[in-house]
C-alpha cells in the first residue's frame, strides 16, 4: 500500500473513532449521569422507607456475636400486624386444642447465636432480627424483597422462582392434613422442641383458611442464583447420622385430630447431585418416619 493511501486510511479510522466518542455531547452525558444518580437516590429512599416500616421501635436491643441486631419488639407492635387482614386480630397465646399424642410433651431448651450466652427479650416482647439496608439491596427490587414470585420450577412446588433449589419429602397419601405437629383449630401453629413459637393466622390464607391442607412437605430449600450454596449441614443424605441434616419422628394430624405417620411419602430433588433427600422409618426406635436431606451444592 502506498504511503499516501495508508495515511488516508489512518485518518479515516481516526475520524471514525472521533465520531464514536462524540455521539454523546457533554450536556447529554451529564443528563445521563444525573438520571442514574436520581434513580439510585430514589431506590435508597424506597429502601429506607421500607426499613422504617419493617423495623419497629424496640423495647430492648441485643447485639448478636455474629453481627446481627435483635430487636425486642412489643408483641402487639410486630410487623405481622401491618397486614390488612390482621388489623383487628386478637393474639392467641396458646392453641385452643391440641392433637392427641402431643399433650405433656416436654419443652426442651434451644438456643440461637444471639441468646447463647443467656440473653433474652423482656416479657411481652418478641425477638426480631433487624433488617439492614444491604439485605434489601440484594433483592431485585424493593417491591420483591422477602417475596417469592410464581413460577414452574416443579409442578408440586407452586410459587417458586429460579434460584430456589430443593431436597424435599412430600406426603399426599391421605385425603387431607390438619397439621404436621401444626395444630388443629384454624390457625397454623409452629412448635419447636415443645415450645410454641407462634402461628400463621388462618385469615391470611386462601386454600389453608379452613385449616386443611392436601400436601405436607419437609426438607430443605436454598435460594441462590447458582446451585453452589450448601443446604443443611452441607453433607449429603447418604452420609447419614452425625453428618447429614435430618428430621425425625415426622407426623401429620388427621381428621380425627390424631398424630400419625404420613402415608405415601415421595421425594423431590430436581438436582440430586447438588442437593438430595432420602426417607426411612423405624418402628423400634423414637425416630419413626424420618428424612435426611441436604448437600454441598454443585461447583
Amino acid at each position: 500500500m502506498a504511503g499516501g493511501a495508508w495515511l488516508q486510511l489512518q485518518v479515516a479510522l481516526l475520524l471514525l473513532v472521533a465520531l464514536i466518542f462524540s455521539t454523546l455531547s457533554p450536556s447529554e452525558a451529564e443528563a445521563e449521569a444525573a438520571a442514574a444518580t436520581s434513580t439510585n437516590l430514589r431506590r435508597r429512599q424506597e429502601v429506607q422507607s421500607l426499613l422504617r416500616r419493617l423495623n419497629k421501635p424496640p423495647l430492648a436491643t441485643i447485639q448478636s456475636p455474629d453481627g446481627d441486631i435483635i430487636d425486642c419488639v412489643h408483641i402487639s407492635k410486630q410487623p405481622a400486624f401491618d397486614h390488612p387482614l390482621l388489623k383487628n386480630h386478637t393474639i392467641q397465646m396458646r392453641p385452643s386444642i391440641q392433637p392427641s399424642g402431643m399433650h405433656g410433651e416436654a419443652a426442651r431448651p434451644f438456643t440461637q447465636t444471639w441468646n447463647q450466652n443467656g440473653e433474652k427479650c423482656p416479657d411481652n416482647t418478641v425477638p426480631i432480627r433487624r433488617t439492614k439496608e444491604e439485605d434489601v439491596m440484594r433483592a431485585t427490587s424493593v417491591a420483591t424483597f422477602g417475596k417469592k414470585t410464581h413460577g414452574s420450577h416443579h409442578p408440586r412446588l407452586v410459587g417458586v422462582t429460579d434460584g430456589h433449589h430443593y431436597g424435599v419429602a412430600s406426603a399426599t397419601g391421605d385425603a387431607n392434613y390438619y397439621g404436621t405437629k401444626d395444630l388443629a383449630g384454624g390457625n397454623w401453629w409452629l412448635q419447636v422442641q415443645g415450645k410454641y413459637v407462634g402461628y400463621w393466622p388462618s385469615s391470611i390464607f386462601t386454600h389453608l383458611q379452613t385449616g386443611v391442607a392436601d400436601t405436607v412437605e419437609w426438607g430443605g430449600e436454598v435460594n441462590s442464583p447458582r446451585s453452589t450454596t450448601p443446604m443443611g449441614s452441607g453433607h449429603f443424605p447418604k452420609e447419614g447420622f452425625g453428618k447429614a441434616t435430618y428430621s425425625k419422628a415426622i407426623q401429620v394430624v388427621d381428621s380425627s385430630n390424631k398424630l400419625k405417620s404420613p402415608n405415601g411419602v415421595s421425594l423431590i430433588a430436581p438436582l440430586p447431585n447438588c442437593y438430595n433427600v432420602m426417607t426411612g422409618s423405624s418402628s423400634t426406635t423414637s425416630w419413626g418416619t424420618y428424612i435426611y436431606y441436604g448437600g454441598s451444592g454443585c461447583p
